[in-house]
């Protein structure tokens, strides 16, 4: 009911169905009797192709991570393509540049735009809709809590941050998950279960994300309690790559980062070692036991890493 999702609307599956924004095409539109049109993977490669899709199709509901609608801001022949019937354009997973999206709202004035929050944990328990395009500085709000959903902020010492200030997020949910499959160790470190005065059982998901309420209630995306990050949407536990790229010969350290470019995040491995370090050889290395889009886009090779 949110997006008024009826029989003539036609949406796009475009994330492929082991990630959780599926469930938006694979739920919801049969629940409104709607078309869902599925996008073949290697068409999000062709910008101007998939433009094409959404213009041949007459795609009405948009949902992807940023990344995808970058690719066809900046490629996809957007002002030779009639996408007017594109009513609702949502993406989530991961921080949209705002002067990005002020352009793309530019190319698609028929539609609304929606920020769409939610780790897959508890699927998506918080939207925003944009009721203008952003500045070019602006941070785009998560913005606030779905219906049967409880969003609250802690802070080091796990006390309630009440009003506007920053915290870790916790999320409280009907969808929410039971736990991780068969790591019970860290379904405890990611789950608090707590009685509430009336003796209720409360479970409470900390996400890992650093939030903060500003003065008008809504909130926003700061940073990772950790050294998670997001690359097209995807999870990469920097240490995980980092320990991929150390495997390498002749590696003897790595320090991973994330760079910002036009077509988003990318990853960046620094690497210490001895005798000869081949670029090549370290990222075919790292291929080996990393996903995809987990591998670093560039080696550097430096004689030593600083160190405090």
């Amino acid at each position: 009911s949110c997006y008024g999702l009826g029989p003539t609307d036609r949406l796009a599956s475009v994330a492929p169905f082991h990630f959780d924004q599926s469930t938006f095409e694979l739920f919801a539109a049969v629940a409104a009797c709607a078309t869902v049109v599925l996008v073949k993977e290697p068409l999000l490669k062709f910008p101007a192709e998939l433009s094409s899709l959404v213009e041949r199709e007459k795609i009405s509901v948009w949902y992807s991570v940023p990344t995808i609608l970058v690719h066809l801001l900046n490629r996809g022949a957007l002002d030779r393509r009639d996408l007017s019937s594109l009513r609702w354009v949502l993406f989530g997973g991961e921080i949209f540049p705002s002067a990005a999206l002020r352009e793309l709202m530019g190319h698609l004035p028929n539609a609304r735009f929606s920020n769409v929050y939610g780790p897959a944990e508890v699927n998506h328990c918080a939207h925003h809709h944009l009721e203008e395009p952003p500045g070019l500085d602006d941070s785009i709000p998560i913005g606030s809590a779905w219906n049967e959903t409880r969003l609250r902020l802690v802070d080091d010492e796990a006390n309630l941050v009440e009003g506007q200030g920053r915290g870790l997020l916790e999320v409280r949910t009907s969808t929410m998950m039971a736990g991780y499959w068969r790591q019970p160790a860290l379904t405890a470190a990611s789950i608090s279960v707590e009685t509430s005065p009336a003796g209720l059982t409360e479970r409470w998901y900390r996400t890992g994300d650093i939030v903060e309420r500003t003065a008008d209630g809504l909130l926003h995306f700061r940073g990772r309690a950790d050294r998670q990050t997001k690359i097209r949407g995807n999870r990469v536990e920097l240490e995980a790559v980092e320990a991929a790229v150390s495997d390498a010969p002749n590696v003897l350290r790595c320090a991973t980062v994330t760079v910002d470019s036009d077509d988003g995040a990318r990853l960046v491995a620094v690497v210490e070692g001895q005798g000869e370090l081949d670029p090549d050889e370290i990222l075919a290395s790292a291929r080996a036991s990393l996903p995809p889009y987990a591998v670093p886009t560039n080696i550097v090779v430096v004689d030593s890493l600083p160190r405090t």
